[in-house]
């Protein structure tokens, strides 16, 4: 399917993007079904609208990545299969994904180009400091050319500039929790730093001597992760987070690091086209975008 006709179709219009977070199960359904709505991965697996049905859905993931997940694959399906809602995926796993049963004549493909090791590369005060013409190198003029990548919403950033939108309102956007406070032996070992290998961890804690506090450390990490699993699965009735590749996340700080710049990006191309974003999610880390109460926002603008 063609998606060069999506070239500033809904000029002046506005849009509600929305993430996975715990933030997502405050907004109201009245609001989703009133709103244009941009929705990504297992949007429909978290929380309380199973029912909804978005107008734009995103996944970005590589064909053997759905085919691990086969639950994000049965989100891919239900959408594409309804003709109220455009899905973007990866042109590559577009290719390869007939013989899963997911209806391709209603995907539009996009050309994915990874920028991971761009937003590594600087700081948030580089990027601040740099001109705008350094940037927009990692962001995408034509999406029928190529949309750049480091996380679903980014990429969504892209999209909704293209096709014309002048709002973009954040929802479900709460970044993942850093628990930076772990650490109650600073001069000991970070057993975030050793996710993949206790027993390095645990000759190195020996190597350097420290290795009750290392341990210590490691201890008051792995509580703060049932605590932060049971926290959720209270929060959210079908909790999107509580895995283990969500707990391997917020024993990262880099990881929200990371995210914070790939906004502070999207927010400097926005700016430039004139596109104003504000954050709507209740008790977010995401302090790129002005905050606004979810009740500032009318329900009648959508048709």
């Amino acid at each position: 399917m063609s998606i060069g006709n999506l070239r500033n179709k809904y000029e002046g219009k506005r849009i509600l993007l929305l993430g996975n977070g715990p933030g997502l199960n405050e907004v109201p359904r009245h609001i989703l079904k009133n709103e244009y709505t941009f929705a990504m991965n297992r949007f429909d697996l978290v929380g309380q609208f199973p029912e909804i049905i978005p107008d734009f859905y995103i996944s970005v993931h590589e064909y053997e990545t759905l085919r691990r997940k086969p639950r994000w694959l049965g989100s891919l399906n239900k959408f594409a299969q309804n003709s109220h809602c455009r899905v973007f995926m990866s042109n590559s796993a577009g290719e390869q994904i007939k013989d899963d049963g997911v209806n391709n004549m209603k995907l539009n493909y996009v050309v994915p180009d990874d920028i991971l090791s761009d937003i590594r590369s600087v700081s948030l005060q580089q990027l601040n400091d740099q001109h705008i013409s350094h940037i927009s190198g990692i962001w995408s003029k034509d999406i029928t050319e190529v949309v750049y990548v480091f996380h679903s919403m980014y990429a969504a950033y892209q999209i909704i500039a293209y096709m014309g939108f002048s709002e973009i309102y954040l929802a479900g956007v709460n970044l993942y929790p850093n628990y930076l406070n772990y650490m109650r032996y600073p001069s000991a070992l970070n057993p975030a730093d050793y996710a993949n290998s206790k027993i390095s961890f645990i000759k190195s804690a020996v190597a350097n001597r420290n290795l009750m506090k290392s341990l210590w450390n490691a201890l008051w990490l792995k509580s703060l992760n049932v605590i932060m699993k049971y926290n959720l699965d209270h929060r959210m009735k079908k909790p999107i987070y509580a895995n283990k590749n969500y707990r391997n996340y917020f024993t990262q700080p880099q990881i929200n690091d990371d995210l914070i710049k790939s906004h502070f990006i999207a927010k400097k191309m926005l700016t430039e086209h004139d596109i104003l974003v504000y954050n709507v999610t209740n008790n977010t880390r995401l302090d790129v975008f002005p905050k606004l109460n979810l009740s500032s926002i009318s329900t009648n603008r959508k048709r």
